[in-house]
């Protein structure tokens, strides 16, 4: 092929990539719409305010102080003798229907005459008017406080207001607070029952709890009880004697030590309560006795419950004795029994002897109830289970003062 021939090619070619040059600078830009904006970060939530806790703390503590302020004010001396003057005639309406319940007298001193409690025909008919008349009087003298005057707010109110503020601490994650409601509404009963008391009575009461210094704390409480269900009643308080809590604390040891429950001891020269009494050094009056076996967790309001649910040991707390003394002792297992214990949980009659107000040793024909509420619950113990036996000592002479003061000559 000769070079003439190869030139047009040459050129056609040139001229095409001319012509696809020019095309592609040639095409326009396509239409663009709206700039596309890129997409906004989502906000970040808010975080919760900072709980200032010690402000909270300040709020919560004080809520309290207004509520136990309310509280206290009715334990001052001022504060119980107002509510001592409200319940006092309810009070002595109680004290009427609960000694008709019992004697079938609303004089209480007659029946310890007459030996008519539990009086012929009592049943469970007459056993539960017994207990409702006795919770009735209870219930005023033992009652919480009412209502405080400045306020208006009963103690229910008052209760519920300090939970809410325990709850609340709770949630905050505060520690609790130092003073409970349970305490303070009791120290306030107890100075309204102290109002409804006879100064000699209170004398009593005082010197007790300096002499129960030397006794556990369940039969430390088991002695105050006692007395204080008796003033309740209108009965006055029985002194506390070291010599007869001696006796009882040994006879409660060794039913304890030896497995048996009863009244009479195997042990020579220790057969019956008043020959203990005398071993203790107590030789003035009459003796009474009871005896009861109890759970190991019971603590001192339990024996007095449970013989007020039997007619001959509900006796002997009331009964015109002059001193008396409470022992316990636990049983941690079944010790060898020189003589078969009779069933668990089960009081014997109480034994008395020697005194203007010994009372028989039958067994009542009612059987024994549960009390419904109340500060204790005997709980019968059956088997080996860990157990507490219980025994009181009552003695001394018909206390003629407190009959004079009951206007009976």
């Amino acid at each position: 092929m000769d070079a003439s021939a190869s030139r047009p090619r040459r050129r056609g070619m040139l001229f095409l990539g001319l012509v696809l040059a020019g095309g592609v600078a040639a095409v326009p830009d396509a239409p663009r719409g709206k700039e596309s904006k890129p997409p906004e970060k989502a906000a970040a939530p808010a975080e919760p305010p900072k709980k200032d806790i010690e402000a909270i703390r300040k709020e919560i503590e004080t809520a309290e102080k207004a509520a136990f302020a309310r509280i206290d004010a009715l334990a001052t001396q001022a504060g119980a003798a107002a509510v001592a003057r409200r319940v006092r005639p309810a009070l002595a309406s109680a004290r009427r229907k609960a000694w008709l319940a019992l004697f079938k007298d609303e004089n209480p001193w007659r029946y310890y005459a007459t030996k008519d409690y539990p009086f012929d025909g009592y049943g469970p008919a007459e056993a539960d008017a017994v207990e409702a008349a006795t919770e009735e009087v209870c219930a005023i003298f033992f009652a919480a406080p009412d209502r405080d005057v400045e306020s208006g707010k009963t103690a229910a109110e008052t209760r519920k207001a300090l939970e809410a503020l325990a709850v609340r601490r709770q949630e905050e994650g505060l520690p609790p607070c130092p003073r409970s409601a349970e305490d303070a509404l009791q120290a306030a009963c107890e100075r309204i029952a102290e109002a409804l008391t006879p100064f000699s009575d209170l004398a009593i009461l005082r010197q007790n709890d300096a002499a129960a210094k030397a006794l556990d704390e369940f039969e430390r409480l088991a002695q105050r009880d006692m007395n204080l269900y008796r003033l309740a009643l209108g009965f006055p308080a029985l002194r506390l004697d070291a010599r007869l809590c001696r006796a009882a604390k040994g006879h409660s040891e060794e039913m304890a030590r030896l497995g048996y429950m009863a009244h009479e001891s195997p042990t020579p020269g220790r057969q019956q309560p008043q020959d203990r009494a005398r071993l203790a050094g107590y030789v003035s009056g009459g003796i009474g006795e009871n005896i009861a076996q109890l759970g190991s967790k019971e603590d001192g309001s339990a024996p007095v419950a449970a013989w007020r649910d039997s007619p001959p040991h509900h006796k002997n707390m009331l009964a015109t004795y002059t001193n008396f003394g409470v022992g316990e002792a636990p049983r941690e297992t079944k010790p060898p029994a020189e003589k078969a214990p009779p069933e668990a949980g089960k009081a014997p009659p109480p034994a008395a002897s020697g005194g203007p107000d010994a009372t028989a040793g039958e067994e009542p024909p009612p059987p024994k109830k549960k009390k419904k509420g109340g500060k204790g619950k005997a709980n019968a113990v059956k088997g080996p289970r860990p157990s507490r036996y219980w025994t009181a000592v009552f003695g001394g002479s018909v206390a003629i003062e407190a009959r004079k003061r009951m206007g009976i000559r």
